[in-house]
């Protein structure tokens, strides 16, 4: 019975958002803690983040109401955007298989991804191959561009997917993996509040530099403001709207 009304409470919420016709408020699926990109400041109790304030500027410009969620787990955020619960990720890397489900904006941040291992246990790391042999863990559900993500499925990378920044610091400190991968700056961020960064060092060469982007539900009717919210990314890139953003967090 309980299965049941479960079943029927997704099918009500499902038939629910896509029978909207007008993107008259943005539900945006943000993140809770991707510095500087996308976090909630328990200080603050405010989302914050480059990508969370860009997003809001957006709304401002398009004169829709911003409402953002930062507490769904990154795979059920992924499953609410593609069925149409939430219309939009604040921000979400490129690949091939996602484009296949999401629309996607002009790219508004670039992002740095670093190989993170614990200080003494360095390893040479210029290529993709010089992992093979080794054990890394990232974040479940995660992607560091279409490049490394296709290397790692054609090569079999011995991957371990994370629930969170503590499980993979634990876990490189105990030599359970052989290193993690994160973002530069959020993982900096995380070892500095942590008092870990002489003990996880970051490794010189990025694994990838890859372009952050909004992306949207194909079922959302939000969808359609793709190409008007372009243009907003595009002149907040001229104008200098952009930059002010990233500067008040980028220091």
């Amino acid at each position: 019975m309980l299965k049941t009304v479960i079943i029927f409470h997704i099918m009500f919420l499902t038939w629910d958002v896509n029978a909207r016709e007008e993107c008259d408020v943005l539900s945006v699926g943000g993140r809770a803690g991707w510095s500087p990109v996308a976090y909630f400041s328990h200080q603050t109790q405010k989302e914050e983040g480059i990508a969370h304030d860009f997003v809001k500027y957006i709304g401002y410009q398009l004169k829709i109401p911003v409402k953002i969620d930062t507490q769904l787990p990154w795979k059920r955020l992924m499953s609410h955007v593609k069925i149409g619960l939430i219309d939009m990720f604040a921000a979400i890397y490129w690949t091939k298989e996602r484009a296949k489900l999401y629309g996607y904006s002009e790219p508004y941040f670039v992002n740095e991804a670093r190989i993170f291992v614990k200080k003494g246990k360095e390893f040479p790391f210029k290529q993709f191959d010089d992992l093979i042999l080794k054990t890394g863990g990232i974040p479940d559900g995660g992607s560091f561009g279409e490049e490394f993500d296709s290397f790692a499925k054609a090569h079999h990378l011995n991957l371990e997917g994370l629930s969170n920044k503590y499980q993979m610091t634990q876990m490189v400190l105990r030599g359970r993996i052989d290193y993690f991968i994160q973002d530069y700056l959020d993982g900096m961020v995380y070892l500095k509040e942590n008092e870990l960064q002489n003990q996880i060092i970051a490794l010189p060469t990025p694994v990838s530099v890859t372009n952050i982007h909004f992306a949207f539900s194909r079922k959302s009717p939000c969808h359609q403001l793709i190409p008007a919210i372009n243009k907003i990314i595009n002149k907040a890139k001229r104008d200098g709207t952009l930059q002010k953003i990233v500067d008040k967090y980028i220091k």
